[in-house]
């Protein structure tokens, strides 16, 4: 976080408790999406969540270091029109989300590579078009950087650690 403040990038002052799951997190929003970092808050509750049968692991990718497993995530978008990711998933659900709501997490990954899952509509960040203008006002104040950058256009993930790659990851090279 001190990093990406020194770029030039604000941190909503908010921290996000993920109730249930044992994390907490703080978000950097842009116009068009968000960067959450998140981190261990209690690493049983944590560890109790990873052995759900997920595969995430979220407390051996957080002492990265030294387990050399990634430590990071990516949330996707459905686009329109489109039910199903192009890999299999397992549904994910915790006491923070709203009822009914579900986080799709990508199958079986390997510990090398991030973690992938699909964001809810309900989190996700609408297109500017689609904001009721209070909406509107505070996240043009969110997104306000002294970087100058209000949007993100691209974002690659390079694995380096292990060659060979998953479902998923093969999945989501083919779509570019």
């Amino acid at each position: 976080a001190r990093v990406l403040e020194e770029a030039g990038l604000k941190l909503d002052p908010r921290i996000n408790r993920h109730v249930g799951q044992g994390t907490a997190s703080k978000v950097i929003w842009f116009q068009n999406m968000y960067l959450e970092l998140a981190w261990i808050e209690d690493a049983k509750l944590a560890r109790d969540v990873s052995q759900a049968g997920l595969g995430t692991d979220l407390v051996t990718r957080s002492v990265w270091k030294h387990s050399e497993a990634s430590p990071f995530g990516v949330g996707l978008h459905f686009k329109p029109g489109r039910s199903l990711p192009p890999f299999p998933t397992r549904d994910y659900s915790a006491e923070w989300m709203p009822a009914g709501t579900v986080i799709k997490v990508a199958s079986a990954p390997q510990m090398s590579e991030p973690v992938i899952f699909i964001v809810p509509a309900e989190f996700q960040v609408k297109p500017m078009d689609q904001w009721a203008p209070e909406e509107k006002k505070r996240l043009l104040a969110r997104s306000t950087h002294s970087l100058s950058m209000q949007q993100l256009t691209e974002a690659r993930v390079t694995v380096t650690r292990d060659p060979s790659t998953s479902e998923t990851m093969e999945a989501l090279r083919s779509m570019g």
